[in-house]
């Protein structure tokens, strides 16, 4: 009897050594089949997303597309009636203009937001350069009737040609777009947008060398603010076109942007030199000059951080979605 009691407990200690690895075994299978299925899944559900330094990769020499900017060699700026710089943020359609040569992307939005003041005129002005004018018979207090034509105030002195003053309020557009604009921004960009040096200075000709070197001139440091005229030439496919004829051909910024707005003319961030109320806006794709009360379409400039990514090919179809 007492043999027989052993041989039962022996035999249900095998079964339950079996049984335990049977169990353990079945459940390493199971484990590695579901590790396996969750990694496929997870492996079919990435989306590859690409950064500045892959855009760069982009680069061509010939037809629509990125380019090298002829005088800047560590920055990039679009060029042609329709290259692949379509970005998507939130519903809303931005262009990209360049690549800095920090890594920033400067970008443009392509609706306007209606047709606004560059500045609108105010009385008793206490910004001595804004009171005057040579450009003219406008009389005293001029900008109390059209407005001054500086982006921002200055410390100090300010010069533009024969004109020496002071200005102590920034345009009445540019606290418009940095304030009630900026503040209507949905939180994705908002939190994409960086402080960036914008070119402010008074311009004197057509031609893209001297236009550049006058924009640099005077710099200002904020959020939003608007295209430049260097920006609209570069993006023309004429090399050294001339802002008064021909930067309108082979340029998105004049197909997509400028020929479909419902005003007449384009606000840009050109002042006329030797002025206190003129700036060089854009009617119908050529240099024009305007008092800064007019109402004048309106595009806003950002720049995006550096470390942005995004998914997408930049096509109109398939933009750059920022992510």
């Amino acid at each position: 009897m007492r043999k027989i009691g052993r041989y039962k407990r022996k035999k249900q200690k095998k079964w339950l050594i079996i049984g335990s690895f049977s169990l353990l075994l079945f459940l390493c299978v199971g484990y590695a089949a579901f590790s396996t299925n969750l990694s496929i899944t997870a492996k079919g559900n990435i989306i590859e997303t690409i950064n500045v330094d892959d855009l760069k990769k982009m680069v061509t020499n010939s037809g629509d597309g990125l380019y090298l900017d002829l005088n800047n060699n560590d920055r990039y700026v679009y060029r042609g009636n329709s290259p692949h710089n379509y970005i998507n943020v939130n519903g809303e359609i931005w262009r990209i203009l360049a690549i800095e040569s920090d890594d920033t992307l400067k970008i443009i939005k392509q609706e306007s937001i209606g047709s606004l003041q560059f500045d609108y005129p105010y009385s008793g002005p206490s910004s001595t350069f804004c009171v005057q004018s040579s450009y003219g018979n406008y009389g005293q207090n001029v900008d109390s009737k059209y407005g001054c034509n500086v982006w921002n105030k200055k410390e100090g002195e300010y010069t533009s040609g024969s004109l020496l003053g002071t200005v102590d309020k920034d345009a009445s557009l540019n606290t418009y777009l940095n304030t009630t604009f900026y503040n209507s921004l949905n939180d994705i960009l908002k939190d994409k947008i960086v402080e960036h040096i914008f070119y402010v200075g008074p311009i004197s000709s057509n031609d893209i060398q001297i236009i550049e070197n006058d924009e640099k001139a005077e710099e200002w440091i904020g959020k939003v603010a608007l295209l430049n005229y260097s920006d609209y030439m570069k993006a023309s496919l004429i090399d050294d076109c001339l802002i008064n004829s021909n930067c309108l051909n082979d340029n998105y910024i004049y197909n997509d942007i400028i020929s479909i707005i419902d005003a007449t003319s384009f606000w840009t961030l050109a002042s006329q030199k030797g002025s206190s109320l003129i700036l060089r806006d854009l009617y119908n794709g050529k240099a024009n000059s305007s008092f800064a009360r007019n109402d004048y379409a309106t595009n806003p400039v950002v720049y995006l951080n550096k470390s942005v990514s995004f998914t997408g090919d930049g096509t109109e179809d398939n933009p750059f979605i920022i992510h």
